[in-house]
């Protein structure tokens, strides 16, 4: 169970990271 729980963790932090490199990616497109 601390496993899964830690595996979900890594995958959520991995995802968020991931939408945060997109959202800068786009605003800075957007300003150049």
């Amino acid at each position: 169970m601390s496993q899964y729980m830690m595996r979900t963790r890594v995958v959520a932090q991995g995802l968020t990271v991931f939408a945060l490199v997109i959202g800068i990616g786009m605003g800075a497109r957007k300003v150049i």
